[in-house]
């Protein structure tokens, strides 16, 4: 993936990242659904569980993550956004590290904490960025250009 000046693309719009959330929800539906899987097999030869339910929680998370991070690693893009011709760079136009992607997607998970307050965010600041864009120090771009290289 090639560096990108932030000038030359506008800042992805709130229905954009809607409906790119949108897809990469009914994306990772299908995945949770097959990672949740060892868990049936768990709770068929586990009397108590309760004492799992953490570990629950953290792996779904991790599974979340490594949807998301690998996809916004190797190329900037989600399903969800590359439908929606989004795609998310740092601040200096490089692509994201792991360490930025962890970043960004706990403090995405700390928007949703906020009752989706980080997401709304990004229909009143001035660079159309949502907490967790602050907090990582990403942008996300709208390539209205369909042949955009990669």
């Amino acid at each position: 993936m090639n560096e990108v000046n932030l000038a030359d693309y506008p800042a992805a719009g709130f229905g954009r990242r809607l409906g790119a959330i949108f897809y990469d929800l009914i994306v990772l539906l299908g995945i949770i659904y097959i990672a949740w899987i060892p868990w049936l097999l768990v709770d068929a030869f586990v009397e108590d569980m309760t004492s799992l339910n953490f570990l629950k929680s953290a792996y779904l998370l991790g599974v979340i993550f490594l949807y998301l991070g690998g996809f916004w690693v190797t190329g900037g893009q989600t399903v969800g956004m590359k439908a929606w011709r989004l795609r998310i760079i740092c601040q200096n136009g490089q692509p994201l590290n792991w360490q930025k992607a962890l970043t960004r997607y706990l403090s995405a998970c700390l928007s949703v904490a906020s009752f989706g307050l980080g997401f709304i965010w990004a229909t009143v600041d001035r660079k159309k960025q949502s907490w967790h864009d602050k907090l990582s120090g990403t942008h996300l771009i709208w390539c209205p250009d369909a042949n955009t290289k990669n």
